[in-house]
């Protein structure tokens, strides 16, 4: 709803719609916050069993990793979804 409302009628790339842009970016945001649980669930467990400190892995070590996983799964699913060419053209 919000991508169409916040569109302002914008123009897209051919054989593109709105509903398609709303449905990859509801399902990558929801993808990623699924993942950041698991991760920040799992990584200072992971931390116990080396011995580790957890509070050490859950600080900036938790959310660069989350940020960078995140961040590629983001554009993974938006560019399967939306069946995007990596090709640079020139």
């Amino acid at each position: 709803l919000k991508v169409w409302l916040m569109s302002n009628h914008a123009d897209l790339g051919p054989g593109m719609n709105l509903q398609d842009v709303a449905i990859a970016v509801g399902l990558a945001i929801a993808t990623c916050v699924f993942v950041a649980t698991l991760i920040g669930a799992v990584l200072p467990m992971g931390a116990l069993l080396l011995r580790a400190d957890p509070a050490v892995v859950a600080g900036p070590a938790l959310t660069t990793i989350v940020d960078v996983i995140g961040l590629l799964l983001y554009f993974t699913i938006t560019t399967w979804w939306l069946e995007l060419s990596m090709a640079i053209t020139p």
